[in-house]
């Protein structure tokens, strides 16, 4: 397979990948997900998998040892030319190293997660299938995008614009949190006669006004349930 087929391959899945959307609007603590979903998320990992693997496979297979190159320069060094072919040999082989390690740890991490989820499913576990779910998608989108970047940098082509994830959203998220923690740390004082159980109802007043701002269905599920044991422990 050439290198243009292989970032042909590396593009459409990209493109597939950011059409599987992983969006729970209901946050009531019992919730469901999908089969369907689950098994789209199960299938993008496998087939990401493989692609990465052909991608390793074919940019460690590109050209010798540049050891070898390099003892070929030395051999001919009276030979202008020929040494600037040889540098440029070096260059690609080293290039092409990058990209085949690059695919090849974003190939190991995302095994990993396809485990973690395997594992989630036998054990019955909804939050953890929908935490390694959600971030299986992110970690797909991100290595893909990397990967088609120096792949196309490779074949001295312009980058793609792309977009892992919602800049706006995600800034909105960030800023969210600023503010809830700064409402939070504004009443912290050394005084020790300050009424500990109002600060906490306060907490738990943010926190339910922050479940029901319209950008939370959009956070991350481990912040989600992290912010519920939060408020679960206030209560109690």
């Amino acid at each position: 397979m050439s290198d243009a087929d292989l970032l042909t391959r590396v593009s459409k899945q990209i493109d597939h990948a950011q059409g599987v959307q992983l969006i729970i609007p209901e946050d009531t603590g019992v919730f469901s997900i999908e089969d369907a979903l689950v098994h789209d998320v199960r299938a993008l990992l496998d087939d990401t998998v493989a692609l990465m693997r052909d991608v390793v496979d074919h940019y460690e297979s590109l050209g010798e040892d540049p050891g070898d190159a390099v003892d070929q320069a030395f051999d001919a060094l009276e030979e202008t030319d020929f040494l600037k072919e040889i540098g440029a040999q070096i260059s690609s082989e080293l290039a092409s190293r990058e990209v085949a390690d690059l695919a090849y740890f974003g190939r190991q991490q995302l095994i990993d997660i396809r485990e973690s989820l395997q594992r989630s499913l036998a054990e019955h576990s909804i939050w953890k299938i929908a935490s390694y779910a959600d971030t299986g998608l992110r970690r797909v989108n991100k290595a893909l995008i990397a990967l088609e970047a120096a792949m196309r940098d490779f074949e001295g082509l312009p980058p793609v614009e792309r977009e892992w994830e919602d800049v706006d959203q995600s800034l909105e998220i960030r800023l969210i949190y600023t503010q809830f923690r700064r409402e939070t740390l504004v009443h912290e004082t050394p005084d020790s006669t300050i009424d500990i159980r109002l600060l906490l109802i306060e907490a738990g007043k943010r926190i339910k006004r922050l479940r029901e701002h319209e950008i939370y269905p959009f956070m991350r599920i481990d912040d989600r349930r992290q912010i519920r044991t939060f408020q679960k422990r206030i209560l109690a």
